[in-house]
């Protein structure tokens, strides 16, 4: 059974970019914008998650195994993000950082049971 998990981080929150922590924002006007010029019209999801903070392995695990099957949307902030991909994909966890992940930038994450697979990072779904 397939599983595809679409990562997208916020747009900009109130106040601009910073380092927040365990603060969510909400979003700016800008920030909405920015998340459906991402998205346009489409919406393929047949569920949308909003990241808790968890620690985040725990949490995609349990996501996964409740919505096997289906087309995922979590929403969260990049550290979220980055550590997801970095789990997804068995990154060492001191080069997560590395990756840059844009403001309403998209990642698609495909999994067959325990095997996942990068499909495409920081892009929209406006543009496919």
């Amino acid at each position: 059974m397939t599983t595809t998990l679409d990562l997208m981080r916020h747009g900009e929150p109130v106040g601009g970019r910073r380092y927040r922590g365990q603060i969510d924002d909400p979003l700016s006007e800008k920030g909405w914008a920015q998340m459906q010029a991402a998205v346009g019209e489409k919406v393929p999801w047949t569920r949308v998650v909003s990241s808790p903070l968890l620690r985040v392995a725990a949490g995609l695990e349990d996501l996964l195994a409740q919505h096997a099957g289906q087309h995922v949307l979590l929403v969260g902030h990049a550290g979220v993000i980055r550590m997801a991909f970095a789990w997804a994909l068995y990154i060492p966890l001191e080069h997560a950082y590395r990756i840059e992940v844009a403001s309403a930038g998209l990642t698609r994450l495909r999994f067959d049971g325990s095997h996942a697979r990068l499909i495409f990072h920081g892009g929209n779904l406006a543009q496919r």
